[in-house]
């Protein structure tokens, strides 16, 4: 239950102050053109804030993306030497090795 309250927390608050925004606009503003345009920049608040959370969100999906799809590159002991082996999703091209200090 509390992941759920972490997880909905900002959109929870966002909604409620969007909610209270609205209400304080339609009980203090007796124009309606005045409420109707306190409504237009409330909305428009949150669809900011919303393209905001989206535009961070493909950020986050296409970092992820890209560290699926790198290479990785173990070095196995075999019983005479060493082994490269690639794992991973993507194709290690252009692989150098170094000399490397085992102790």
């Amino acid at each position: 239950m509390v992941s759920r309250v972490i997880k909905f927390g900002p959109l929870i608050v966002v909604a409620l102050l969007y909610c209270a925004g609205i209400a304080i606009a339609f009980c203090w503003l007796q124009d309606w053109t005045a409420r109707q345009t306190w409504a237009v920049i409330l909305t428009g608040l949150v669809i900011i804030w919303y393209t905001w959370e989206t535009m961070q969100l493909r950020r986050g999906t296409f970092a992820q993306r890209e560290l699926k799809l790198r290479p990785f590159v173990v070095l196995e002991p075999r019983e005479k030497g060493f082994c490269m082996r690639n794992f991973g999703h993507g194709v290690a091209l252009n692989v150098r090795v170094e000399d490397v200090t085992i102790d």
